[in-house]
């Protein structure tokens, strides 16, 4: 299967381990409600802003590469970063959002709802580079014993690294994952 960087970059995914092994998504994706409905692997790509109706992300197309295949790849096809790139502008998270969220969730744990729930605040900036350059730019910049992560459309996405373990590729090349915030009690 012939990967095009450019077609990824106008819509698509990645999740991999650093330096170890990635694998990147593309095309259209089709979008499911729930997770029994999926049949292949499926990025989860909620919004955080709003009831996300359908947030699994299948996408037709897929391939992993060993981490020093996928660097010299991209290397040799992304553009480069220009040295002079303002920094983003960051809108600091607001207090009153997670004053806000707190309640919310000490509400629902209150009413029994819920048995735990991390208040979600996020820092953000304008859209004030192309993917491109921020793909680029995180390639140079990923940090060792991390998880490097992703999804976008060409209007909106997210692009990561995190220390905490989203998900082990076993031998078989088979993606586990586990649920971090997200969690609930064990079914007895």
């Amino acid at each position: 299967m012939k990967f095009n960087l450019d077609h990824w970059l106008l819509q698509g995914a990645i999740i991999g381990k650093v330096g170890k092994w990635v694998e990147v998504f593309w095309g259209d994706p089709q979008a499911y409600a729930h997770e029994k409905d999926l049949t292949k692997t499926a990025i989860y790509r909620t919004n955080f802003f709003r009831e996300e109706a359908k947030p699994w992300q299948v996408f037709p197309k897929s391939l992993r590469f060993e981490w020093k295949e996928w660097r010299d790849f991209a290397q040799q096809n992304a553009p480069p970063v220009p040295s002079n790139l303002p920094p983003l502008l960051w809108q600091d998270p607001s207090k009153e959002d997670f004053k806000k969220n707190f309640n919310e969730i000490r509400r629902e744990i209150m009413a029994g709802k819920i048995i735990k729930a991390v208040p979600l605040v996020y820092a953000k900036a304008p859209k004030a580079r192309a993917l491109d350059m921020a793909f680029s730019h995180a390639l140079k910049q990923s940090p060792k014993n991390t998880y490097i992560y992703g999804c976008w459309t060409s209007k909106e996405g997210f692009l990561g690294f995190t220390p905490e373990i989203l998900f082990l590729s076993e031998a078989d090349k088979k993606i586990k994952t586990m649920a971090l915030a997200g969690t609930r009690k064990k079914e007895t």
